[in-house]
């Protein structure tokens, strides 16, 4: 009982302070405080600071969030507090560009962005995760959360129906392709949500769009969760023809279950869903997005980043493994880095022998104690795999993996599961074209206390190989020229 009440306890504090911190969209970061256009996030092979880690918001949206999808409307914003001499003063701050000089005052504001963690938090981090370490989940309860992980989600889904998470309005700035895709003029594009939730991407990408050829399939481990999605009214004024939803599971190894056809899918969207599997069930998942996404189709992905204020503030009985813990309502969550994931996504070695942590320190064991225990722990367990919790409320019971039905949450460790299949001399392959950290301090200026928030955000293409050649739209590509018949194709 205790548990649970400090566990709510933690999520309305971390709420309010969001909300006074003017986070209705904290999703989104600028290349400089300058800039206003909207541009990707940096290339993997960069060395870009944090300030040019994400994308560059366009401030016209950032002011009504109404319009944060689609084009801005471009009126000026007017401040209810007059007018200032420093633009980064005028409240509410254009988002992703409330920058901490050396001239401000930390406490005049709830918030500012691209705040590296300073020496006492690092310091404080190291201590709550070694004590977290000390005292781990006992393995009675650890072996229950791992075996039906779709009866916690379904519960929470069934306590939280649709009202708990607000609408990611900040799809379209922060993934440009996905606003493309919904306008009047776009090619026909077919979309998959996993972890969609109760519709809080779902919902926001259909009443944006204005594409007549769009498809968006909705799939979710927890079949209360799809339950609720389906019985909205935006969904039923779409279904069949602009959108769909399915129970299954992110890390299900069987190929049959796939909700969407192979090699079918322009987009797939994993928002908060990955960082609800187990390590040992991320080869699987990242085998089924390849399975299912067309040559050259798109990965949008964010999830939490490694010393995240929800890992930090994580209490006693908590722990499950590296970087990995338990919520108070039985909810799993892992905290990634840059190098972690973009290594999960492109399969290298490294994601199994453990790696650096980067900017927070640390290490990633990579050898969970579960790790070949698949008889033990394995299928039911990815029912966690296609939940996704919402960046904006996290905390201990407020992020959102989702599950899927027991019926398909039996299926076994990744590592035992059949390779994708392939044609011979066909290798298909991810590849990470744009990744970034998002990091944000919040502050409580009552008590006096700093509050740092990580995102991951990535975006990758599924790139195939025929006889040592690239595939790109089923041609042939070399050095960026369509090869026909072993020649250069003449435009």
């Amino acid at each position: 009982m205790t548990k649970a009440v400090d566990a709510v306890q933690a999520n309305e504090a971390l709420t309010v302070a969001m909300e006074s911190a003017h986070l209705d969209n904290p999703f989104s970061l600028p290349v400089s405080a300058e800039t206003s256009s909207i541009s990707e996030f940096s290339s993997p092979s960069s060395t870009a600071s944090p300030a040019s880690a994400i994308s560059t918001p366009n401030p016209s949206a950032d002011e009504d969030l109404s319009t944060a999808f689609s084009t801005p409307s471009g009126a000026p914003f007017k401040s209810r507090y007059g007018p200032s001499a420093n633009p980064k003063k005028v409240p509410p701050f254009t988002f992703g560009q409330r920058l901490l000089s050396s001239e401000d005052n930390l406490w005049d504001y709830n918030a500012w962005d691209h705040a590296t963690p300073d020496p006492e938090y690092l310091s404080h981090m190291a201590t709550q995760i070694l004590t977290q370490k000390s005292n781990p989940v006992n393995p009675f309860d650890k072996k229950r959360f791992h075996a039906h992980p779709d009866k916690f989600w379904n519960k929470f889904y069934t306590n939280n129906s649709v009202n708990f998470f607000k609408d990611r309005k900040w799809l379209g700035q922060e993934f440009p392709l996905l606003r493309e895709a919904c306008t009047p003029e776009a090619r026909p594009y077919r979309v998959l949500e996993v972890g969609a939730g109760a519709g809080n991407t779902l919902f926001p990408v259909l009443k944006q769009n204005q594409s007549e050829r769009f498809h968006i399939t909705a799939a979710d481990f927890s079949a209360v969760s799809v339950s609720l999605i389906r019985s909205q009214p935006a969904f039923i004024a779409n279904h069949p023809q602009h959108v769909d939803a399915k129970v299954w599971d992110l890390a299900d190894p069987d190929l049959t279950h796939l909700p969407c056809a192979p090699n079918s899918l322009d987009i797939i969207i994993l928002i908060f869903v990955f960082s609800a599997l187990a390590p040992w069930q991320w080869k699987t998942a990242v085998r089924n997005v390849k399975q299912m996404l067309k040559p050259g189709g798109s990965v949008l992905f964010r999830d939490y980043g490694r010393g995240d204020l929800a890992q930090v503030r994580m209490k006693g009985g908590r722990w499950l493994g590296e970087n990995f813990y338990v919520r108070g309502d039985g909810t799993r969550v892992y905290f990634f880095d840059e190098r972690e994931i973009r290594d999960i996504f492109e399969e290298r070695k490294a994601a199994e022998e453990g790696m650096s942590v980067g900017p927070w320190g640390g290490k990633v064991d990579g050898k969970l104690e579960e790790k070949g225990g698949g008889k033990e722990v394995g299928g039911k367990e990815n029912s966690s795999s296609n939940s996704s919790s919402d960046g904006d409320n996290s905390g201990d019971v407020e992020v959102k993996p989702q599950e899927k039905e027991e019926s398909t949450s039996t299926s076994t460790d990744s590592a035992q599961s059949p390779p994708p299949v392939e044609e011979e001399g066909v290798t298909t392959r991810l590849l990470v074209s744009k990744i970034g950290t998002d990091r944000r301090m919040l502050v409580n200026r009552k008590r006096q206390l700093k509050m740092y928030r990580c995102w991951l955000q990535i975006q990758c293409e599924k790139e195939v190989v025929f006889d040592g050649e690239v595939v790109v739209d089923g041609e042939v590509v070399v050095d960026g020229e369509v090869v026909v018949d072993g020649e250069v194709e003449k435009s």
